[in-house]
């Protein structure tokens, strides 16, 4: 595992640098624009061509390789971004238009650069340090998504957007040396050079055929949708139902980020202890549980802990279904499988948006946390005990 510090630290470079693009870019807009409309925008744009990059960038990952298409990643988003600046000293017009080309190279390269570090953790971490791996990658990911709005705030406010965008380009450009310096090329075979249609077909069945990660999906699916829900309805909570102010929503996000992030370090010894299948069960049913909690508190100090340990239990669920989905997967095909994954995970999300648009103003706030925690909770209770019966069946030797 020692071996691997320098290429986790390339990984927190480039996920510090994606943070920071997913959060200054609206930032921008706004700033550029003074139009809540464009920030708006702005935010869809970015988040489209992540939506669609996922498939694509787990068959691409998995003929290409993971090395090569980190750096592919991590290149185009550098070379973007300096062509933005460039355009933007020699026509300031352009800027927010610069803006938004960054904003959509970046969000289709998040998802292959994302894929590539898991298909290297595959490949490099032997079995049994799996759930360290992942815990770490985690930790990551939890600390940049810290770190990454309240910079990107900062640096908004303070500096000039050649300047914001100069501090992402050089974070890339550091994740790109890194990665070239501590990864080596793959060892294993690539893949037969099948049809893109063909390895997508491959990675739904696969998904569809291997009940216990089939079950997985399913879970994950519904913690998403109460995360997702979660991160809706915060304001409206905060600001409507226990009539706080924005300083206590902030507090709110900065809390459950810290909770995410202790339970995700912490993962790797209650597994060892519990069982990581255990864990990830219970870790789900007591998901369901803190946000049911969260729809009934009288005060705004409960729902924020009950919010809290929401995001502590999902960090939790979030390295075991890492670990478990890259101890199921076989090598050569996990890029595409796990990029089905990710879409069907992420299915939620608009789900969400439009139900609470469409019936959030009539039941109240309150009444759609408790509905679908109950929800969630009924559809899961077919998939819990296979999966707290017996730890995973390893596959991809």
């Amino acid at each position: 595992m020692k071996t691997l510090y320098p290429f986790f630290l390339a990984r927190a470079l480039g996920s510090l640098g994606n943070e920071l693009l997913g959060f200054a870019v609206p930032l921008l807009v706004y700033k550029i624009t003074k139009s809540l409309g464009w920030s708006g925008l702005a935010f869809f744009i970015e988040w489209v061509p992540r939506l669609l990059s996922f498939p694509l960038s787990g068959v691409w990952v998995d003929r290409f390789g993971p090395r090569r298409m980190y750096l592919f990643a991590d290149a185009l988003r550098f070379i973007t971004g300096g062509f933005a600046i460039a355009f933007i000293v020699v026509f300031p017009s352009t800027a927010v238009f610069a803006v938004l080309i960054i904003g959509v190279i970046g969000g289709f390269s998040f998802e292959l650069a994302f894929l590539s570090v898991e298909k290297v953790i595959q490949e490099k971490v032997p079995d049994q340090e799996m759930s360290k791996a992942q815990a770490i990658l985690g930790s990551i990911d939890h600390t940049m998504m810290l770190l990454g709005p309240a910079l990107a705030a900062v640096l908004v406010s303070f500096w000039s957007t050649t300047a914001v965008l100069c501090a992402m380009v050089f974070l890339f450009l550091c994740s790109f040396v890194l990665f070239l310096w501590t990864v080596p090329p793959s060892t294993h075979a690539p893949p037969s050079k099948v049809s893109m249609l063909d390895a997508l077909l491959e990675g739904v069945r696969f998904v569809i055929g291997n009940h216990r990660l089939r079950a997985i999906v399913m879970l994950t699916t519904l913690v998403n949708a109460l995360v997702g829900l979660s991160l809706t309805v915060a304001p409206a909570m905060v600001k409507s139902t226990y009539g706080s102010s924005d300083g206590w929503l902030g507090v709110l996000y900065t809390a459950s980020g810290i909770a995410g992030l202790i339970a995700v370090s912490s993962t790797p010894l209650l597994a060892s202890w519990w069982g990581l299948h255990r864990l990830g069960v219970t870790a789900f049913i007591a998901s369901c549980i803190a946000f049911f909690v969260a729809g009934v508190a009288p005060c705004y100090l409960i729902y924020a802990l009950s919010v809290s340990c929401l995001m502590a239990f999902g960090g939790s669920f979030t390295v075991f279904i890492r670990s478990e989905r890259a101890l199921l997967i076989p090598k050569n095909i996990f890029g595409r499988t796990v990029g089905v994954i990710i879409l069907l995970n992420f299915l939620p999300m608009p789900l969400i948006g439009l139900i609470t648009a469409a019936i959030g103003d009539y039941i109240g706030p309150v009444m759609l946390i408790k509905a679908t925690a109950i929800s969630c909770f009924l559809l899961s209770l077919p998939l819990l005990w296979p999966l707290w019966s017996k730890p995973a069946n390893l596959t991809h030797s």
